[in-house]
């Protein structure tokens, strides 16, 4: 038996899975954290892991068009948002909400996309990823040695946030943007 599963549904999944993903892995993180600072160059380490991530979503969105030099110059600035918060953030494991939250945000936006125009599916998917972080941190409340932080909160927002400015920057040419 085959199962087929529609763009629908497997964007849909992928979103979802990555939600439940964060939330499965609120009760390691912390084991995991733990072991890695045994490693002299662990805030090296999750930095380059996240420089990496956000590159991954820079050659996602290039080849779909060429960028007017505005693009271009947003752009820059947006990655310069993200490398200073990056910078900002003393606590090694809270970089990985960057990558986080911009992935959560991408893949809320291809499942609106196919439904939603463009505007409201970039700006539903930023509402789900905060609603998503939020949640993750609610999680983290209950968790012992974990607490609820109103400063992850507010990185995952803007994490979220960064990454749909980048969503809206990259396709603000298309006729199909309204």
């Amino acid at each position: 038996m085959i199962l087929r599963v529609s763009p629908r549904q497997k964007a849909w999944g992928l979103a979802v899975g990555w939600v439940c993903s964060i939330w499965l892995s609120v009760g390691y993180v912390l084991v995991l954290d733990s072991w890695l600072r045994r490693w002299p160059f662990y805030s090296h380490l999750v930095s380059f892991v996240c420089v990496l991530l956000i590159v991954a979503g820079i050659v996602y969105l290039l080849p779909r068009r060429s960028w007017s030099l505005w693009q271009i110059g947003a752009a820059a600035i947006i990655f310069s948002l993200y490398a200073v918060t990056l910078w900002q953030l003393n606590v090694p494991a809270e970089r990985v909400h960057l990558p986080q939250y911009g992935l959560c945000v991408l893949l809320f936006y291809r499942a609106l996309r196919l439904d939603t125009p463009f505007v409201m599916a970039v700006s539903l998917s930023w509402v789900l990823a905060t609603l998503a972080g939020f949640s993750d941190e609610l999680l983290q409340g209950r968790v012992p040695g974990r607490f609820f932080g109103w400063n992850d909160v507010l990185v995952n927002a803007w994490a979220a946030a960064l990454a749909a400015s980048l969503i809206l920057t990259s396709n603000c040419r298309s006729s199909k943007m309204l």
